[in-house]
């Protein structure tokens, strides 16, 4: 969310840039389309990061691992939020 609102902000003051110095709308154009596509990706990672998350919080009640979410989001986090491989990490570690 405070990426989506940076992006907001940014395009406010381009927008208010560009009246003020005359730019043509072609290039805010190839500013909004660029910055769509930034916000695509970042909406993309969060969702990653979010499935990550809950597959290594369920994986570990059912395997009966006691490991605070603080530390699944650490191994998560370390591992790039790739699933296979944190939980690889986790299974080796508290197994």
């Amino acid at each position: 969310r405070k990426a989506a609102l940076f992006l907001k902000q940014h395009k406010r003051k381009r927008k208010t840039k560009d009246k003020e110095d005359g730019s043509s709308s072609t290039t805010q154009s190839l500013s909004d389309s660029f910055h769509s596509r930034e916000a695509d990706s970042v909406g993309h990672q969060k969702q990653k990061e979010d499935q990550c998350l809950g597959n290594l919080q369920v994986g570990c009640s059912l395997a009966n691992i006691p490991v605070s979410d603080n530390i699944i989001c650490r191994f998560a986090c370390y591992y790039d939020f790739d699933y296979e491989i944190a939980r690889s990490a986790l299974l080796q570690r508290f197994n």
